[in-house]
């Protein structure tokens, strides 16, 4: 017997298919990651002067970090998974192609508003995670 291609497996749809919701399921991480960068950037979401409840707050507290790793791995091996994978259906290839663009782009994102952040207190002298104090958690 040859070395066997993706197409000639049995089960060749049903990986793809399972590799979609795997990347579907990195992509909802990824907009959850994004809104997070978001809201620890507010300083009004600290304050609970925004309308903002307070187990959100707390949430984004104690899950923004863990969820930062889970989307970061998670999208990466989404992409190394969709490149092992020599031969997936057309169809399936180009969706996956598109979330794990989208994937990539939210991660990207979310990563930049911390990070555009912590450049502006470096550059204003202020310390790198800084908060106003009325809006320290």
């Amino acid at each position: 017997m040859t070395s066997s291609t993706f197409e000639e497996s049995p089960g060749h749809v049903l990986i793809a298919a399972g590799l979609l919701v795997f990347g579907i399921l990195m992509f909802v991480c990824s907009c959850f990651l994004l809104w997070f960068s978001f809201l620890r950037e507010t300083h009004s979401f600290w304050l609970n002067s925004g309308g903002y409840p307070i187990f959100l707050r707390d949430f984004v507290l104690l899950f923004y970090y863990p969820l930062l790793t889970l989307s970061t791995l998670g999208v990466m091996g989404l992409t190394i998974a969709a490149l092992q994978i020599p031969r997936m259906p057309v169809g399936f290839m180009c969706f996956e192609g598109l979330v794990i663009i989208g994937c990539w782009a939210l991660l990207i994102g979310s990563m930049s508003v911390s990070f555009t952040n912590n450049f502006e207190n470096l550059g204003g002298g202020r310390p790198l995670h800084y908060k106003p104090e009325s809006a320290q958690p």
